[in-house]
């Protein structure tokens, strides 16, 4: 969180975010396996199997998830981890953007070229205009 923490400043003050395409989606897929680790690889909300057996001490089990709040503390890991996500989702459709802005004036400067060109064309061919050949 701490690496990505300069981000959502750096888009305010509409500056040029640093990261490339590859570090965006490098930084995405860090989040999921975070967020894969918290909610599923961890037991942390689970009942352990322990207690399946023998309940002797799940009283004393939930007591402690309680005092510890830890269902609390998933979910503030799991709201930072999204907002983590859609920071990254934007910057992912800001690389997007700014690659379609630069197909769209190479097709631009490709139809100029054409136009250039076809108009020559037709000021030698049928106006007469031109070196001779």
């Amino acid at each position: 969180m701490e690496r990505n923490s300069d981000i959502p400043e750096q888009l305010a003050k509409a500056e040029m975010i640093s990261m490339k395409k590859m570090d965006i989606s490098k930084e995405i897929g860090r989040i999921f396996l975070v967020m894969h680790q918290v909610n599923l690889d961890s037991n942390l909300q689970d009942t352990p199997e322990e207690f399946w057996d023998d309940d002797l001490f799940e009283m004393q089990y939930n007591e402690t998830l309680v005092y510890f709040d830890l269902t609390k503390r998933l979910q503030l890991i799991n709201v930072r981890l999204r907002m983590l996500s859609d920071l990254h989702r934007v910057l992912n459709e800001e690389v997007h953007s700014q690659h379609d802005v630069y197909m769209e004036w190479i097709i631009i400067w490709l139809i100029v070229a054409y136009l250039i060109t076809e108009f020559y064309d037709v000021l030698v061919n049928e106006w007469g205009i031109g070196p001779e050949i």
